[in-house]
């Protein structure tokens, strides 16, 4: 039973008060929506991690994912296109090293924006997903990739 002061509680309170809830049937609705629901998947698929002289990029999902890296600075002022070639592929449960130097506008006290989509026969779904890294701080930031 929820807890007493929880807006559940409350639903559940009255509909028992009224006799349309038994304990049989609230715990037949219980089973049946613990097995109705699948576990939601909340670990991350791409992470970025500045380490050194270089950014490593690891897909850790079970698809490829496709990225492309700027300055931020240069992102903010460019347009360019997604693209599903396999130079800018991360296969699946593997990883990329980009050194800084490869990097677009790279400044060494750059913040780089990394964009980064799935493909589907050939094509780039959408683009809109992104992250801004510092490249002077070392850390990882992982994302859930869509």
């Amino acid at each position: 039973m929820p807890k007493r002061g929880n807006a559940i509680y409350y639903i559940f309170h009255t509909l028992n008060q009224q006799g349309m809830l038994s304990k049989v049937s609230v715990m037949i609705l219980g089973l049946l929506g613990a097995v109705a629901c699948k576990p939601i998947d909340f670990s991350p698929d791409l992470c970025a991690e500045v380490s050194g002289t270089e950014l490593v990029l690891r897909n850790q999902s079970n698809t490829p994912v496709h990225y492309v890296v700027f300055e931020q600075e240069l992102a903010s002022r460019i347009d360019w296109i997604a693209s599903c070639k396999d130079d800018n592929q991360i296969k699946s449960q593997n990883l990329v090293r980009l050194p800084f130097s490869s990097i677009a506008g790279y400044r060494s006290d750059a913040r780089v924006v990394i964009y980064w989509w799935r493909c589907s026969n050939g094509n780039p779904k959408s683009t809109d997903h992104s992250f801004v890294l510092s490249t002077n701080t070392p850390g990882t930031q992982c994302v859930k990739v869509r």
